[in-house]
């Protein structure tokens, strides 16, 4: 077990230092990518999977890629539905065909 403390970090930016020690059992190094998880009793921090590694990578390069078209659909009212007062359940209708 470690005890680690919240450090303010230059920009506003919070974090944790991690001891050396554990970074080398762990086999952490800067620059890794980490999962934090939430669990009942607190959270864990582990090294992600190869799978998740590549869902991340694959993300990364759709989100270079199509900046600009994600950018747009950000700024859209595609699929927001209006905010009114009205808490009745929603029609059973399907949504409209888009194809």
């Amino acid at each position: 077990m470690a005890i680690l403390q919240l450090t303010q970090f230059e920009g506003g930016a919070v974090g944790l230092i991690l001891p050396a020690a554990l970074l080398m059992r762990q086999g952490w190094k800067a620059g890794d990518t980490l999962l934090l998880t939430e669990t009942a009793d607190g959270f864990l921090l582990s090294s992600p999977s190869p799978e998740f590694e590549e869902q991340l990578k694959i993300g990364r390069e759709l989100m270079r890629e199509s900046w600009a078209v994600l950018r747009a659909l950000a700024k859209s009212d595609i699929g927001e539905s209006p905010r009114t007062e009205n808490t009745a359940a929603p029609s059973a209708a399907p949504p409209p065909d888009r194809t």
